[in-house]
């Protein structure tokens, strides 16, 4: 009887660290799952972080442009209107050119 019972415990205490070992495989694959889902959530978070530092570069970026392109548009709106007033300050020297050498012509010729 004493044999039996032995048996049947040491049975059961085998049956009993069977279950925990599938026990701890089971708490161990949890805990891998976890672990994972936490790095891909700090992944997900670091790389909207990479994204919002790209948009704020883009915006950044874009207004650097912008204002570019309105300084380069005064610029070469400042340099027509200087070129403008300088054709016509050459036009008006050239008139006022003409004008004497008919004067001198009419002065020569008198």
């Amino acid at each position: 009887m004493v044999l039996a019972e032995r048996d049947e415990a040491l049975e059961e205490r085998g049956i009993l660290e069977e279950e925990r070992d599938e026990l701890l495989d089971q708490l161990e694959d949890q805990q891998q799952s976890s672990q994972l889902r936490a790095n891909t959530n700090q992944q997900r978070i670091l790389h909207e972080k990479e994204l919002n530092i790209l948009r704020r570069k883009v915006v950044s970026l874009e207004k650097t442009l912008n204002e570019t392109k309105i300084n380069h548009r005064r610029l070469q709106d400042r340099r027509k209107k200087e070129l403008e007033s300088t054709l016509q300050e050459l036009n008006r020297v050239r008139a006022t050119n003409k004008q004497l050498r008919i004067r001198v012509r009419e002065l020569s010729g008198s």
